[in-house]
C-alpha cells in the first residue's frame, strides 16, 4: 500500500477509510489554529506594551508639569480639575487642579490629539479642587 507524507509528520494510506482522513484534516486545523492563537497573544503583547510606554511617558509629562508650574489661586472656587493629555482619568489618562485662567490651555492640548487609544484603567484620583496656600491642589 501506499503512504502520503504531511508536513505534521504523519503518514496516512490512501485506502484509509474516511473517518481517519478527517482526522488527520482536523489535527491540520487545530495546528493552524495554534499558531493563529500565538500570532494573536505576540500582537496583544504589543499593543499592551505601545500603551504601557505611551502611558509612562504622560506620567512623565505630567510630574515636569506639576513641578515645573504651581497654579495660583485666592478661592476654592478659582481651581478646575483638567486632564493633562490625550487620555481621561477613566481611561489611564491623569488629571490635575489648575487655576481656572490655565482650564482653556489644556483643553486645546486635548483638541490636539486626534485619534489615540487608551488604556481602560480607572485611574482617577482628584475628587475636588481647592485653593490651599494659593496654590490649586
Amino acid at each position: 500500500m501506499q503512504a502520503c507524507a504531511y508536513s505534521s509528520g504523519y503518514a496516512w494510506r490512501k485506502s484509509a477509510p474516511r473517518g481517519d482522513r478527517k482526522l488527520k484534516i482536523e489535527r491540520l486545523n487545530s495546528q493552524s489554529m495554534q499558531k493563529r492563537v500565538i500570532v494573536a497573544c505576540i500582537v496583544a503583547a504589543g499593543v499592551i506594551a505601545l500603551l504601557i510606554f505611551l502611558n509612562a511617558r504622560e506620567e512623565a509629562e505630567v510630574k515636569n508639569n506639576k513641578t515645573a508650574v504651581l497654579h495660583p489661586c485666592l478661592a476654592d472656587n478659582d481651581c478646575v480639575r483638567v486632564q493633562t493629555g490625550c487620555c481621561s482619568c477613566s481611561m489611564g489618562g491623569k488629571e490635575i487642579c489648575v487655576s481656572s485662567s490655565e482650564k482653556p490651555e489644556y483643553e486645546e492640548k486635548v483638541r490636539e490629539c486626534g485619534r489615540v487609544f487608551c488604556t481602560a484603567v480607572y485611574a482617577c484620583t482628584t475628587e475636588a479642587c481647592r485653593c490651599v496656600e494659593g496654590t490649586c491642589r
